[in-house]
């Protein structure tokens, strides 16, 4: 934190009146990413199921590549983090 704000944030009724309006500010941003998840979950929950059922092959050679990829980033995360240190 910049030495500003964490001065300003030490006096307590300021930290809360700060805390509260980022909070206030920043909750309809929230919101809409939580209704924006809701509605990409139940568009891609069809073609996922279609999949599953329809192309089993093919699901499975979906997930592999999901799980691939997943590892690959956790890797890459780890790498980053102890070349950090």
């Amino acid at each position: 934190l910049p030495p500003i704000l964490a001065c300003l944030l030490r006096i307590p009724i300021l930290g809360w009146t700060i805390g509260l309006t980022l909070f206030i500010l920043l909750l309809p941003a929230l919101i809409l990413l939580f209704i924006l998840y809701g509605i990409l979950y139940i568009v891609c929950l069809p073609y996922r199921l279609i999949m599953m059922c329809c192309c089993p092959e093919s699901y499975a050679d979906m997930r592999e590549k999901e799980m691939k990829e997943e590892q690959r980033m956790e890797e890459e995360e780890q790498y980053r983090r102890f070349s950090a240190v």
